[in-house]
């Protein structure tokens, strides 16, 4: 949750040679902000109000499915 999961996607990005700054990473809420800033991609998917409002202003793109 929140930092807890940076922690476990920078553990498993370096076990797997995998760049995060080249990863995507899709959320709804703002509890997922840390996230989200770690990879290259962010996308914001149905979002809640403060994520939707900060995704407008970083220029993430917004998905609603």
């Amino acid at each position: 949750y929140g930092a807890g999961k940076v922690l476990l996607a920078e553990e498993f990005a370096a076990r797997n040679g995998i760049d995060l700054r080249q990863s995507y990473f899709y959320s709804d809420g703002y509890e997922d902000l840390p996230m989200l800033e770690r990879v290259g991609h962010p996308v914001a998917v149905n979002p809640d109000r403060r994520l939707r409002r900060l995704a407008k202003r970083r220029g993430w793109p917004i998905e609603r499915w």
